[in-house]
C-alpha cells in the first residue's frame, strides 16, 4: 500500500455462541469508527485504515467466546513517497 491510500481488511467469524470480535495493532486494541460488524452466527467484521507511516505493522482480528479463541493477522507495509533514509558510508 502507498501512503494516503485506504485499505479495508475483512474478517469472517462463525461461532456459536456468538463470538466477540476485536481488532488490534501491534497488540493494542484498535477502536476506529470504521469497524463494521454484523451478523449471527457468522460475523462479518471489516476495518478500514488510512495508510500513513504509523499504520505500519501487524493488524490482528481476534474472535473469542466461552469455547475458545482464534485470530488472523494482516501484515501492513506502507510505502512512503517522500520518506528518505540516509546512510553514512
Amino acid at each position: 500500500m502507498f501512503e494516503e491510500e485506504t485499505v479495508t481488511l475483512n474478517c469472517t467469524v462463525s461461532a456459536v455462541p456468538q463470538a466477540v470480535v476485536s481488532w488490534s495493532l501491534a497488540g493494542n486494541i484498535v477502536t476506529y469508527d470504521s469497524i463494521d460488524q454484523q451478523g449471527f452466527p457468522v460475523i462479518f467484521s471489516s476495518l478500514t485504515v488510512d495508510m500513513v507511516p504509523r499504520s505500519l505493522g501487524s493488524l490482528t482480528c481476534a474472535a473469542e467466546n466461552e469455547h475458545g479463541s482464534d485470530q488472523k493477522t494482516f501484515n501492513i507495509v506502507v510505502y512512503c513517497k517522500y520518506c528518505f533514509k540516509s546512510y553514512n558510508v
